[in-house]
């Protein structure tokens, strides 16, 4: 299980990174380059609000179900990586996904973050765990979405504004007959 922070939408890129790859492939690469560097505030600020050790029962210990390396054991070193959503269908599709799980595809960031979103437990150690976190769901992606945003979509949309005018100028000595 990972979890996923979609920066928001970004119309036209798409089609624009699409053009630019036909036109240049050295600034296509460049711009991708340029919007993986913008998220990267925001990786570093979810890893750094993921704490070390896992979640705590309610006499202080840490619970049992996450001390382990197997699945679902909080031992597993974190993984934040991020990914250009370049895609075809053009719609309301984020630009950027950043991704967070375990190191084993496990899902103990997944559990903890999300804990009492959907129920207030099914089991004790269920309800344990949701008393023993701190804030709401989601604890860890969304508050450092939320910190991020105004200067990731700045980035983003500067970005995306320099290359599409690049790409304009490109067009535009195309049609003119410039080599």
């Amino acid at each position: 299980m990972s979890l996923e922070a979609e920066v928001p939408v970004i119309y036209g890129v798409a089609s624009t990174l699409k053009i630019l790859k036909e036109l240049d492939e050295e600034l296509y690469t460049q711009a991708r380059k340029e919007l993986l560097v913008a998220v990267k505030p925001l990786m570093d600020d979810v890893k750094r609000n993921i704490p070390e050790a896992g979640p705590y029962s309610t006499s202080g210990k840490p619970m049992k179900g996450f001390q382990h390396s197997g699945r679902t054991g909080w031992k597993n070193p974190v993984i934040v990586s991020r990914q250009v959503m370049v895609r075809k269908k053009q719609g309301k599709h984020s630009l950027v996904r950043i991704t967070v799980k375990n190191a084993n595809k496990g899902g103990a960031i997944g559990i903890a973050d999300m804990a009492g979103r959907g129920s207030k437990g099914h089991t004790a150690s269920g309800r344990a765990l949701i008393a023993n976190l701190s804030q709401n769901p989601s604890r860890y992606v969304y508050p450092a979405v939320m910190k991020n945003l105004g200067l990731i979509q700045t980035t983003l949309l500067n970005t995306i504004r320099r290359y599409s005018n690049d790409v304009n100028q490109e067009m535009m000595l195309i049609k003119e007959g410039w080599p």
